[in-house]
């Protein structure tokens, strides 16, 4: 009998935040910055220091070479 209030508590609780929209429902209402990365090299935009990125599958990946000073 104690165990079941706290259940029913916490079912009603899940049940009333599952119903409500998410906070990320609504896009941003303006873009900072994009890019496709359809290329095979980095926009004129990107810069990198101590690193090293390239364009592979459509996907940026920073590389950071191991004299970069990096802990």
């Amino acid at each position: 009998m104690k165990t079941s209030l706290p259940c029913f508590c916490f079912g009603a609780a899940c049940a009333f935040f599952l119903s409500q929209s998410p906070l990320w429902a609504e896009p941003f209402p303006k873009v900072l910055f994009e890019d496709d990365f359809s290329g095979t090299e980095l926009g004129e935009k990107w810069g990198s220091w101590k690193s090293e990125s390239i364009v592979r599958d459509g996907v940026m990946v920073g590389i950071t070479p191991t004299e970069a000073d990096h802990p």
